[in-house]
């Protein structure tokens, strides 16, 4: 299952996970619930690199004794953040950044060495057209003379001075290096956004999200059994996404602790 990060601290909170203290989250505990210290820095990591968080592989989960929601939710991001801020995860975080560093297309070339590449292309077009047709026999001569004398004229006509193309390209060059400055600034400019090179600044931006989740969760909605299931009485609510809808289950303890804790966090990433 993929949940998105904003259920970072709610998915542990629903499913009532003992409450531990950050010093003693240790192998044992994480063998207690089924998984290794490991393999839960890769999940906070990947939760908060991919958006959404992994529950899979908690295998003894539902196995274990429920303890208070606000202190689980507390001992969870005490860990997370403390994680957060490994050089383990710096590391991880630069790799995801230069993974999706956009890709820049040649600069321009001037049109001198535009006007050069197309006639050394052309030229060489030419000579292995004289060879193919040097080489041709009798009966395939004429149909490798057109190919020939296409390449000739082509050559012919780049080499002119007043060429149509090449004078467009160059009346044109500025505005096509002006483009071309601006588009790759621009990919700069969005690629450095999404992933500066602070990588607490990408954590605030997933922290931000999970603010926004759980801002207008209406604890007191109703709810109903139907066919052994529940259903919020309001059809609005019933409409919600799955964060809204997990930060209901979790409740408002676990919430209201979470927000403050996460604003908090927050407000101390400058």
């Amino acid at each position: 299952m993929r949940f998105n990060l904003a259920a970072l601290v709610l998915t542990a909170a629903c499913y009532a996970l003992i409450s531990f203290k950050t010093t003693k989250f240790n192998d044992d505990v994480f063998a207690t619930i089924g998984i290794s210290a490991s393999q839960a820095n890769e999940k906070i990591s990947s939760s908060i690199l991919n958006g959404y968080m992994q529950t899979w592989g908690i295998k003894n989960v539902k196995n274990i004794a429920a303890g208070n929601r606000a202190a689980v939710a507390m001992d969870l991001l005490s860990y997370t953040k403390k994680y957060l801020s490994s050089d383990d995860f710096a590391r991880l975080y630069a790799a995801e950044k230069e993974n999706h560093k956009p890709s820049f297309p040649p600069v321009p070339a001037t049109p001198e060495a535009y006007r050069k590449e197309l006639i050394d292309q052309a030229k060489q077009t030419a000579d292995d057209a004289q060879k193919y047709y040097d080489n041709a026999t009798a009966e395939d001569k004429t149909t490798f003379k057109s190919s020939l004398d296409d390449a000739k004229k082509y050559l012919e006509d780049l080499q002119k001075p007043d060429n149509e193309f090449l004078k467009y390209y160059a009346d044109n060059y500025s505005t096509t290096l002006e483009y071309y400055k601006k588009d790759s600034a621009s990919k700069a400019a969005k690629w450095q956004e999404k992933y500066p090179d602070n990588a607490m600044l990408f954590v605030k931006k997933r922290l931000e999200e999970f603010m926004t989740a759980t801002a207008d969760v209406d604890f007191n909605a109703a709810t109903v059994e139907r066919n052994g299931k529940l259903y919020f009485a309001d059809q609005k609510y019933e409409a919600k996404n799955n964060k809204w809808k997990m930060a209901f289950r979790a409740g408002s303890d676990v919430v209201q602790t979470s927000r403050t804790f996460v604003q908090q966090w927050i407000n101390e990433i400058k």
